[in-house]
């Protein structure tokens, strides 16, 4: 008996030490697929800026187990704060914010060779559902282009005419510190 529970125990050890992990953390799901790379500041350089957020940040919290999200559109002043998570059961990146209008947004996310697809769902201070989706793309390290579209209601299609696309600096380090 004691050398049979000693055998099943060992082959236990084994099957766990030799199965693949899953990522568990959002940091690591980003690295897996590509998407860390839009952890940090950007800032609008070129496109109607009314039509497009001024400023986009991603930061990592809770040691890479959550990405804080802030968009700001500077021309009429709107803010979005939101938080973004993955859950390893589902094999999901989900999050949620709100903006300074009233709205409150569920979002998602999706990747595609290392672009990052934003879906929002958001609700107003009325309860008016509207759906945005955001795709960055990776144009170098230091810069980035996004495209936004207004989701049509009949399925999940992307409406067929997007808003223009934006393209973003990545903010250094030193500029950054000397502004806080």
């Amino acid at each position: 008996m004691k050398a049979s529970y000693i055998i099943l125990c060992l082959i236990s050890s084994v099957g766990i030490a030799a199965t693949p992990t899953e990522p568990q953390k959002l940091g690591d799901q980003m690295d897996k697929e590509g998407t860390a790379w839009i952890v940090g500041k950007w800032v609008l350089s070129n496109s109607p800026p009314d039509l497009n957020m001024s400023i986009i940040q991603y930061e990592w919290d809770l040691e890479r187990r959550i990405v804080l999200m802030s968009m700001e559109r500077l021309q009429d002043k709107f803010k979005y704060r939101g938080m973004m998570l993955y859950i390893p059961s589902k094999k999901e990146i989900v999050g949620m914010g709100v903006d300074n209008m009233g709205g409150t947004h569920k979002v998602s996310w999706r990747t595609k060779d290392s672009n990052l697809f934003h879906s929002f769902e958001r609700t107003d201070a009325e309860g008016r559902l509207g759906r945005v989706e955001m795709v960055c793309t990776k144009v170098d390290n230091d810069t980035m282009k996004m495209d936004m579209s207004f989701i049509v209601e009949e399925g999940d299609r992307r409406s067929s005419k997007p808003l223009p696309t934006g393209t973003y600096k990545r903010e250094s380090q030193k500029a950054s510190t000397k502004e806080g």
